[in-house]
């Protein structure tokens, strides 16, 4: 029904009404019910208001939350962890076992707490401990036990620069050629007595002896490390050395048998081991 339509039919229901209210004469029931009609028209004449979607309330924007405090249970795992991490380092697990070693429970750590402070600090010290057992074993000349413990190392943090730093330190000491001269067990075994004339020939040969030992130590520029049963027998064999060469003998006195001297010294292109003799 139209507007128009509805005006119409309650216009027509109050010229009935008044008709019939003038034939009774019910003049004060005609005012109330009058005063009905017109505030029906007026509420039908008004249209219906409807909030539009603009007025609605804006919903409120979701606030990022920041990583969530760990709970005492969670607190309580990464501390076990952390426990047998530590356990496995002083152990020397460091990378092995894979799945009991102080590097897979670091690891674990990190899962689960990125950045965590302990498993970081922890790696770092796998990796120096690697670093210094490599520069044992180079000192030792053992540089195939050297190159084992700079890889596991780089199993750990590959950019570490003490690995590369081990590394060059092991390519200079491969350079560095080593002599070894084991000492007759007849030239020591009379060091202490006292030569006659009958032994001035084996004095000679004890003199040459050494005497060419030094004359090489000199030619190559090399240090010495003299091995003896004694400490008494290192020095006697220090003096003998040291009696021919040009300088001082730079030399390391270590116990250990057979006796013997290693001569330490950096080959050039060229360069012949054995010097020539004097004229």
């Amino acid at each position: 029904m139209t507007m128009h339509k509805a005006e119409s039919v309650q216009s027509a229901r109050l010229q009935t009404f008044l008709s019939t209210a003038r034939a009774k004469d019910g003049w004060a029931l005609a005012r109330t019910t009058l005063a009905t009609i017109i505030l029906t028209l007026h509420i039908s004449s008004c249209t219906m208001i409807t909030p539009s979607a603009s007025d609605d309330e804006a919903e409120p924007t979701a606030i990022p939350l920041s990583d969530p405090v760990p709970t005492l249970d969670q607190k309580t795992e990464l501390d076990l962890i952390l426990k047998q991490a530590k356990a496995a380092f002083d152990a020397n697990a460091l990378t092995t076992p894979s799945d009991t070693s102080a590097l897979h429970y670091y690891r674990e750590l990190l899962a689960l707490r990125p950045n965590h402070p302990a498993a970081l600090e922890g790696l770092n010290n796998i990796v120096d401990r690697y670093i210094a057992w490599a520069l044992v074993a180079i000192d030792q000349g053992n540089f195939a036990k050297a190159h084992q413990f700079l890889e596991r190392a780089a199993t750990v943090n590959p950019k570490s620069p003490s690995i590369a730093a081990a590394s060059e330190q092991i390519r200079r000491k491969r350079e560095q050629a080593t002599s070894i001269e084991i000492i007759p067990d007849w030239l020591i075994v009379g060091r202490d007595t006292d030569m006659n004339e009958d032994d001035t020939h084996n004095a000679k040969i004890v003199s040459t002896y050494f005497s060419d030992i030094a004359n090489k130590i000199d030619y190559l520029s090399a240090k010495a490390t003299i091995y003896s049963k004694t400490d008494r027998e290192g020095r006697w064999i220090y003096q003998q050395i040291n009696a021919h060469t040009v300088q001082r003998l730079r030399a390391t006195l270590k116990i250990d048998t057979p006796s013997r001297i290693e001569l330490h010294f950096k080959p050039q292109l060229g360069t012949i081991t054995t010097p020539p003799k004097a004229p």
